[in-house]
């Protein structure tokens, strides 16, 4: 991420491996590697604004997150 001069050196993408991919039964797995933050922080914000009782539409909180971090 850094030598694609991203902020803070993040890297959002979420990779997942072909190779990992499997099925069994009614399970579904594979392996992936994702910087921590990537995926939490947004969905931590739209917790908290449902807990807090400040959105009571999910869709609409997403899209307050989303344009608030850029997305």
């Amino acid at each position: 991420a850094r030598d694609m001069g991203r902020p803070r050196n993040d890297m959002w993408e979420n990779c997942i491996w072909p190779e990992s991919i499997t099925v069994d039964k009614n399970e579904f797995y594979f392996f992936q590697a994702i910087h921590q933050e990537s995926i939490t922080i947004p969905e931590n914000v739209d917790a908290i604004r449902a807990m807090m009782e400040l959105e009571s539409d999910g869709a609409k909180s997403i899209e307050k997150t989303n344009k608030s971090l850029g997305f």
